[in-house]
């Protein structure tokens, strides 16, 4: 960089791994710059756009990853790197919403068997309704994770324990 001062650089291969070296220095905000450059010349933009969602990953910024990636997907969507990371992404936030579900369930099976509740009573019938509804959040979810990636083993797995569930 200090060679090129402050002329423009043209050449896009160095750009993107200007924005690569950028962000395994942790300089968050120069490899966004950098990847975006390189996506506005073109120049391997899916990679630029994959590059991005791992910045905002680090930066703990999952709207910006998720938009990252959906971009990349937009350029080349059947790259199947990127469909794992987008089976993987869906995946995860299925498991959280499914875990509020197990949660509530531990609770309430906590109670019953602390003497709190027993499960005849309304209140435990609303904390398994509610735990269900949560349960029924997470399928849409598992469903986008196989639909970019029909053999993602945790979404197979968190849908046949939200069916389960269900049941």
């Amino acid at each position: 960089m200090a060679k090129w001062g402050d002329q423009p650089i043209a050449d896009s291969a160095m750009i993107i791994n200007m924005g690569y070296c950028a962000l395994k220095a942790k300089d968050y905000e120069k490899s966004l710059k950098y990847f975006d450059q390189a996506i506005s010349m073109n120049y391997k933009k899916s990679t630029a756009y994959m590059f991005k969602a791992d910045v905002y990953t680090a930066m703990k910024d999952m709207e910006g990853n998720l938009k990252s990636l959906e971009s990349a997907y937009e350029v080349d969507p059947n790259n199947a790197t990127l469909k794992a990371r987008l089976a993987n992404y869906y995946a995860r936030e299925a498991s959280a919403v499914y875990s509020k579900g197990g949660k509530l369930i531990t609770k309430a099976n906590a109670d019953v068997t602390a003497g709190k509740l027993k499960a005849s009573d309304d209140a435990y019938k609303t904390a398994i309704q509610d735990a269900k509804a949560e349960f029924e959040k997470s399928m849409p979810l598992i469903e986008k994770a196989l639909s970019y990636d029909a053999n993602n083993g945790p979404a197979k797995q968190l849908k046949a324990a939200c069916e389960q569930a269900l049941k």
